[in-house]
């Protein structure tokens, strides 16, 4: 769905892929970041967040 929406924003699928990949990768460690002093959550509350952060719509394939 992602891909499908990159000619909306003047995207070819090589741009759109990189795009995909750098985003990936800045909230890769998304849990960790959410577990730390700054940020505060409790690993309870990490499923609440994981959709957010963790479906096949952020897949590269």
């Amino acid at each position: 769905m992602l891909l499908a929406r990159a000619a909306y924003f003047a995207l070819d699928a090589e741009q759109a892929m990189s795009i995909l990949g750098e985003v990936r990768e800045a909230v890769s460690n998304w849990r960790q970041v959410a577990l730390s002093a700054e940020v505060g959550l409790r690993p309870a509350e990490l499923e609440d967040f994981a959709v957010a952060f963790e479906h096949e719509q952020t897949s590269i394939r």
